[in-house]
């Protein structure tokens, strides 16, 4: 699967550079660098895994439309086996960091909460783009969506991971408790510098509300995002899909 490959590629030059000793000692520090990983990782990961769906049907696509089979039930399903396919896949490496790291119990189950919600909203989205731009191609089983639609998938997570990655940092980062490490230099002028300090100070005040909130954003965004894509998939489904079927 190309998650594996992705987090290989995103994980292993942590390892690689002599920084596996620094994470180990530092738990949560490990922890919050794993989460953006596994964020990013999976939001790349989701669009192109789920909108293959739709042109896997190939030439059987138009059964679909003689079954006695409502579109958001084929929508539905489609979305949850994929779904859950990727939390199962974040689970185990979840687990993983868990074992490697020795993080408190709790954490892994939050990011797997929050990241798990996360990619449901553009798994969603990725299924309805799956259904304009459909593609079968004999030769070469692994397009299954029409290069325009390959790019703009591309953008679409690319702004959605931009949309959702303060939350979710705010969510899974332990910002609170690193914030002796990230503090040192108080009269840092640097922009990007000066807005990370900012927001740790705000997570070290408000640790309980800003988590609460913050989880609460991801959830209502990702939740609006399924529900709303999930509906138009399922009329994409009803008023009949055409598949760009490639036999040469």
């Amino acid at each position: 699967m190309p998650i594996i490959v992705l987090l290989f590629v995103m994980v292993f030059p942590l390892f690689n550079q002599g920084l596996y000793p620094l994470l180990q000692e530092i738990p949560l520090l490990s922890y919050g660098v794993m989460q953006i990983v596994f964020f990013l990782s999976f939001s790349f990961a989701a669009g192109n895994f789920t909108a293959s769906s739709v042109g896997r049907e190939g030439p059987n696509i138009h059964l679909l439309s003689v079954l006695p089979i409502k579109g958001i039930d084929i929508v539905r399903a489609k979305f949850l086996f994929h779904w859950f396919s990727l939390l199962a896949i974040l689970a185990i490496f979840e687990l993983i960091g868990f074992i490697l790291f020795g993080w408190p119990f709790w954490l892994p189950i939050l990011g797997f909460f929050v990241i798990g919600i996360a990619i449901a909203g553009l798994s969603s989205l990725s299924l309805y783009v799956g259904t304009q731009s459909p593609r079968f191609n004999e030769r070469q089983p692994q397009a299954r969506v029409q290069t325009a639609a390959s790019f703009l998938l591309m953008f679409a997570s690319l702004f959605y991971i931009l949309i959702f990655f303060i939350p979710v940092g705010l969510a899974v980062l332990p910002l609170g408790e690193l914030e002796q490490m990230f503090l040192e230099d108080e009269d840092a002028r640097n922009f990007f510098i000066q807005l990370v300090q900012f927001f740790i100070r705000i997570h070290a005040n408000n640790t309980f509300a800003i988590l609460s909130v913050s989880t609460l954003c991801v959830t209502l965004l990702s939740g609006g995002l399924s529900w709303y894509f999930i509906k138009k998939s399922a009329r994409a489904f009803d008023t009949g899909i055409e598949i760009d079927i490639q036999s040469k």
